[in-house]
């Protein structure tokens, strides 16, 4: 499981070069994406090795979604986006 991740990392950076071109302020990027796509943050970490963090945006009813990368200065880049998304995260059994 460890190994996918990475993986599926690197393959949403080689999709789209175009959208790493997509950079700004942290808080604009954010607004952009909830008002143009209606797109809300649905996951956040950091990267490995970097003060960086990844950002998933995605909107249910639509199912488009972007991948933000953010540096520690606070300028983001969407790195990728696309349709198709599903949620698949469920509540953990307790």
């Amino acid at each position: 499981m460890n190994r996918f991740i990475p993986t599926l990392l690197a393959a949403c950076v080689a999709v789209s070069p175009v959208a790493a071109a997509t950079c700004g302020n942290a808080a604009l990027i954010d607004d952009y994406l909830r008002t143009s796509w209606g797109e809300t943050q649905v996951g956040v970490g950091y990267l490995s090795g970097s003060e960086d963090l990844v950002v998933f945006y995605a909107n249910k009813k639509t199912e488009t979604w972007s991948f933000v990368r953010v540096d520690e200065d606070g300028i983001s880049c969407v790195v990728s986006s696309g349709t198709g998304w599903v949620f698949t995260i469920q509540k953990p059994n307790t």
